[in-house]
């Protein structure tokens, strides 16, 4: 019965402590959704800007490139007259990071990056580079995600108008702080945020009490 109780114990302390990962292509059900608008019929860039009401800053020299006229994604086709947001790759770093103003175990949105040909090469110009999203924690440094799109999940719109493809992180915890996107002049349309249901105590109590019965179910038959 002891030996039992322990195996039970040792098991709830495990599954709070477990945390899978994954890179996700669709939008998480229960997630909200926002339009990352800024300014409309231009484009400009800053050091940080406020996209959809979320604060949106580049690393230090370099700037964020945001607005809504036409920005040319090469053979993966362009957007105009849709808000993105994207780091501004002219002037340093090609990043961006979002700071989600709070704990997520799911981020990510609707984006595209310039490609130097059909194939889905990332595009190599000035500051270019794989597209990559990350999830940063709470700390601003830590790492605890990250995900080369054209190796992992290539998004290919050759010639697309507005078109492009939903890239996130999900993890099983809430724990993501900020979503930092880089390279290939990879730019985003909206985010999507949620946060997963994390098992009560009580949940965690029933579990073990049910693998406690099981297991004298197990013995009386033995018996």
């Amino acid at each position: 019965m002891k030996k039992i109780l322990l195996i039970v114990a040792s098991f709830l302390l495990v599954i709070p402590a477990m945390v899978q990962a994954t890179l996700i292509t669709t939008a998480p059900s229960g997630g909200t959704t926002t339009v990352l608008t800024t300014v409309t019929g231009t484009w400009s860039s800053a050091s940080s800007v406020v996209a959809g009401g979320f604060s949106v800053f580049a690393p230090s020299g370099s700037e964020v490139w945001y607005g809504d006229s036409s920005y040319g994604l090469v053979d993966n086709g362009s957007w105009s007259n849709f808000a993105w947001v994207g780091g501004y790759c002219y002037s340093g770093a090609c990043t961006a990071t979002i700071d989600l103003g709070g704990l997520y175990s799911d981020v990510g949105g609707f984006m595209n990056y310039a490609v130097a040909d059909s194939d889905g090469t990332p595009y190599q110009g000035s500051a270019g580079s794989n597209p990559i999203i990350e999830a940063i924690a709470a700390d601003t440094t830590t790492v605890l995600e990250s995900y080369d799109l054209f190796t992992a999940a290539l998004i290919s719109t050759p010639g697309g108008s507005n078109d492009g493809a939903f890239r996130g992180i999900s993890r099983s915890t809430a724990d993501i702080a900020y979503l930092r996107f880089s390279g290939s002049y990879l730019i985003m349309h909206d985010l999507t945020l949620r946060q997963a249901s994390v098992p009560e105590p009580a949940t965690l109590l029933l579990l073990g009490s049910g693998l406690v019965g099981l297991s004298f179910i197990r013995r009386k038959i033995k018996a």
